[in-house]
């Protein structure tokens, strides 16, 4: 049982959420179909798709589909299909990763779930160790400075990457409100 169902049960609201929480970062399948089409329309909205592979800023390497990178090279081609598969096993591979990087990350709500899973994805996240500890720690607001203090979030304009900045205080935002208690009705 995880943390936030003992205190739901302890308090007399289990059942008020419909369902416990996940406690079991496991797998995939332990989140609830919604979350993780929540979690793929994210990234298809925040990434697009290209069916061609291309370089999106000077100095960056070849991308193709929504987002991936990896394995990729200039001249490779991915249909919509392909691109829709290949989702599949990243959106589980990053839940996997970003679960164990985070044990509270299913007791968050799943809005902030959907903005830490696509600050994941884009590897924004990966590259934040403090941010990460901070949140660990229940730092959140101090988690979201941190998660802004990088070189990419301040030189994004400069490199031609504006989208970038917007997503990440999307993210930090998402973060931020961890610190705040939310309404459970």
């Amino acid at each position: 049982m995880s943390t936030l169902s003992m205190i739901m049960q302890a308090l007399g609201l289990q059942g008020l959420l419909g369902a416990d929480v996940p406690s079991s970062p496991e797998s995939l399948l332990s989140a609830p179909s919604s979350a993780i089409e929540s979690f793929k329309n994210e990234i298809r909205s925040a990434e697009g798709f290209k069916d061609k592979a291309y370089i999106p800023v000077k100095g960056d390497v070849p991308t193709i589909g929504f987002g991936f990178t990896s394995g990729v090279k200039m001249g490779d081609t991915m249909t919509k299909e392909e691109a829709e598969e290949r989702l599949d096993k990243e959106v589980n591979t990053r839940l996997s990763e970003v679960r164990k990087a985070l044990p509270d990350f299913d007791n968050y709500p799943e809005d902030v779930q959907t903005n830490l899973l696509s600050s994941w994805y884009r590897g924004s996240l990966v590259q934040s160790p403090k941010a990460r500890k901070l949140m660990n720690q229940g730092k959140f607001s101090e988690a979201a400075d941190e998660f802004l203090n990088n070189d990419e979030y301040k030189n994004a304009i400069k490199r031609g990457r504006r989208g970038i900045r917007g997503r990440m205080e999307q993210t930090a935002n998402a973060i931020r409100s961890l610190a705040s208690p939310r309404s459970l009705l």
